[in-house]
């Protein structure tokens, strides 16, 4: 190693059995395999001595690391001397001269093998002279022969076998500090071999039972002691012992860990012990998390340094928190002091504000009531009235009444029944509506004025009142649902493409119809039954229907002749809504009445929770996998966005309404995102078809429509005033346009900005009862330019 010498040839007489070196004067030799280590390029005093030549040993694979240091950069460049393996000659030399020294003979047999074996073999010559000393033991009278050479292990093995001999031979407890011991003495390589390492003795004091463990070690020549230090005798123990190998693979971060705590142990000894030297920070709390986990095995010194690192990052922490707590005593003072102090004029300035806020909401409150009575006789004053209440004080319910001035509104009126029996198209351009024992299909219309229709008689094997019709999307079918029994129904399918010449497809028998839906181009007709109605066999009177006969058939509208359905599910919603590109189908279960005495019907109210289904995988056959949307019972009805990306449910808990969004994952998994509060019990909901807002009909006569832009956080966008009757039917069109009817059909734009630009723009030719001035003298004139 550095600090050793050896001359340039070899002594023949070179000891099989040293402790501290097999050969000194070879580069194979343990003497060198310490590195540059323990170089140390400063003497420790300066004393007036004469200079005296060394030569210093490098190991091939760390002379790149040497000339990291100055010193010994520019003396290994002022001529260093390559020392390669020895020669058949020298080798045959090593074995044999010693043994002749001393009286001993080699059989010429084991002198050949052990040329052979160690030639242009590096680094076994610690291993050779190991096993010559086994073999030495084993001798045949004054002879070392090769039987007892291979009885030692020979080269590959002697030195292992004594290793795991000696550490066999010890109790459990010595054995734990004979592992101790080598996991001390092993340098972890980074980037190069592991390689010995000496320790000092007051790194291994604390370890109890070591000096009988030192003993044993060394006895069988293993380590190497003196008075401060302790070694590894061969360096090839290492590589070649099996069990040494073992434990320093299975945990090397740990030691690592460890190796670094000793060597940052050392430094802090060596500067007295300094607070500055210390572990912190990641080092710190790596050290903490492997103590925790590994309850090592530490020096007196690695211990100290480690209990010093913790206690003075504590009291760093308890110093840090009562810094803190003064800081927040002084900014707590702070802000009483400024509270105290501007109290008074916060005070004035927040009543200001808050008459100020009042006075508008009561300025608002009157001119909405104003535009209720005045939109009859001055619906342009009306509707500049709620743009000048929206600019004063901008709301759902002012932005609604801007949408609903008659300059942005369009109304048409029809002869249709008052009830649930009407439907309309997307494109806001069909209405279809129950007439007595007919249903008819109109263009839409301004009120008083003519436009096409078409009338649909009841076929004449059909019985029983209208309950409901449906328009397809493109308003080129139509369904109307007959209820001649409560478990007799019929529905008819209708092509009024040509308004002209209506033509009737066919005719479907069910049960109980609660729910009649079609797929976005038309093909698909969803009808969903309630089942037959349940006979209490007690008392052989009706109870209800069960559920387990609810179903809801796919049918093809171009095929007129088909006997059976494409399709069959195992549900009865009275809401469903297929997706616009027609992949997904939601669908709004019946909540069924539990009967009196009905045990098996638990609770009141028999619901099943809504289901997405994916209608591809319907249609192929497939057993149906529906995703239900759990914790929603009572249902109203359910829509499902443009998209198919978002889905909305209109429930009620009690008296309480909500509309629950839940979000589709292109890979199918749904989640629910909110629950939207309404005041109302919402019904009807239904998305723009740009996916932005989600309109509702709720229980005061109003729609109110959110825009769901970002659906974890909806906002109420507008509040528009519905039909008096409330709304049988919520559309909107395709130009984000949205309809409410209830026999009358009203249309409004959603954009409030075109909204204001028609209401401030005078008209050509003023009806009776308008004027051009502004009729409320709280407010400014929204339209300051005579618009």
């Amino acid at each position: 190693g550095c600090g050793r010498s050896w001359p340039r040839n070899p002594p023949a007489g070179t000891r099989w059995s040293s402790s501290t070196s097999s050969r000194r004067s070879s580069p194979s030799a343990s003497t060198r395999r310490s590195g540059c280590r323990h170089h140390r390029p400063h003497a420790r005093g300066r004393r007036a001595v004469q200079p005296r030549p060394a030569r210093v040993g490098v190991r091939a694979d760390f002379f790149g690391h040497c000339l990291q240091y100055p010193q010994l950069r520019q003396v290994l460049g002022e001529g260093p001397v390559l020392v390669g393996a020895m020669t058949s000659d020298e080798l045959r030399l090593a074995i044999t001269k010693p043994a002749i020294d001393l009286g001993y003979t080699v059989e010429t047999a084991l002198v050949t093998r052990l040329v052979a074996e160690v030639t242009n073999q590096p680094g076994v010559l610690p291993l050779m002279s190991h096993a010559l000393l086994e073999t030495w033991r084993r001798r045949q009278g004054i002879t070392l022969t090769a039987a007892g050479y291979d009885a030692a292990g020979g080269i590959s093995h002697a030195l292992s076998r004594t290793a795991e001999s000696v550490y066999s031979g010890l109790t459990e407890a010595q054995q734990a500090v004979a592992r101790q011991v080598f996991l001390r003495l092993t340098a972890l390589g980074d980037g190069t071999e592991d390689t010995r390492r000496r320790v000092d003795r007051t790194e291994l004091e604390h370890v109890e039972g070591l000096d009988e463990v030192l003993d044993a070690l060394v006895a069988a020549r293993l380590i190497t002691v003196d008075r401060d230090s302790v070694d590894i005798a061969h360096e090839a123990l290492i590589s070649h012992w099996p069990r040494l190998r073992e434990w320093l693979t299975e945990d090397r971060d740990s030691l690592r860990v460890h190796r670094q705590l000793t060597e940052a142990a050392e430094i802090w000894d060596g500067l007295t012990r300094d607070d500055g030297a210390l572990y912190r920070g990641a080092r710190l709390q790596l050290a903490r998390d492997w103590v925790r986990s590994c309850t090592p095995s530490l020096s007196h010194r690695e211990q100290a340094f480690y209990d010093r690192s913790v206690s003075v990052r504590e009291q760093e922490l308890l110093s840090a928190q009562r810094q803190t707590r003064r800081q927040r005593r002084f900014i707590a003072l702070l802000v009483v002091l400024l509270v105290a102090l501007s109290g008074t004029t916060a005070y004035s300035l927040i009543s200001q504000q808050t008459v100020a806020r009042q006075r508008d909401e009561a300025v608002v409150r009157n001119v909405i009531d104003q535009i209720s009575t005045t939109a009859l006789s001055d619906p342009r004053g009306a509707a500049k009235l709620a743009l000048a209440a929206y600019r004063s004080e901008p709301s759902p319910r002012t932005r609604g009444l801007v949408l609903s001035s008659f300059t942005n509104s369009l109304q048409y009126a029809s002869a249709g029944q008052s009830d649930f029996a009407e439907s309309l198209d997307v494109a806001l351009k069909r209405h279809a509506y129950a007439q007595g024992d007919a249903v008819e299909v109109e263009e839409l219309r301004p009120v008083g004025g003519s436009s096409e229709w078409a009338k649909l008689p009841r076929p004449p094997e059909v019985t029983g009142k209208i309950t409901f019709c449906v328009l397809s999307p493109d308003g080129r079918r139509v369904a109307v649902v007959y209820a001649a029994s409560e478990s007799a129904n019929t529905v008819s399918l209708w092509d009024v493409a040509s308004m002209a010449h209506p033509q009737m497809l066919r005719i479907y028998r069910t049960d109980a119809a609660v729910g009649v839906a079609f797929s976005p181009d038309g093909r698909l007709l969803a009808i969903g039954s309630l089942g037959a109605t349940e006979i209490d066999h007690q008392t052989g009177g009706k109870t209800g229907h069960g559920p387990d006969d609810q179903r809801t058939f796919l049918w093809d509208t171009t095929n007129a002749a088909a006997a059976e359905p494409l399709a069959v599910l195992p549900i009865s919603p009275s809401a469903m809504q297929f997706s616009a590109d027609g992949r997904t189908l939601v669908t709004a279960p019946v909540a069924v009445p539990a009967p009196a005495g009905h045990k098996s019907w638990e609770p009141d109210i028999i619901a099943a929770p809504a289901k997405v289904w994916d209608v591809p995988q319907i249609l192929s056959g497939k057993p149906a996998k529906p995703i239900d949307l759990d914790g929603v019972d009572l249902h109203d009805a359910a829509a499902v966005s443009p998209d198919g990306r978002l889905i909305a449910v209109a429930h009620r808990e009690g008296q309480d309404g909500y509309v629950t969004l839940w979000r589709r994952t292109p890979e199918g998994a749904i989640t629910k995102i909110r629950d939207v509060a309404t005041a109302i019990a919402p019904a009807l909901p239904v998305f723009s078809a740009d996916g932005r807002y989600l309109a509702t009909a709720e229980g005061d006569n109003t729609v109110v429509l959110r825009d769901v832009s970002d659906p974890t956080r909806p906002v109420d966008y507008a509040v528009l005033p519905g039909p008096e009757t409330g709304a049988h039917v919520l559309a909107f069109g395709t130009e984000n346009r949205i309809a409410a009817a209830a026999g009358t059909v009203l249309i409004r734009g959603l954009d409030v900005d075109l909204a204001a630009k028609e209401i401030c723009t005078p008209p050509r030719v003023m009806g009776p009862g308008e004027h051009g001035g502004f009729p409320s003298p709280d407010l400014p004139d929204p339209c300051p330019s005579g618009g």
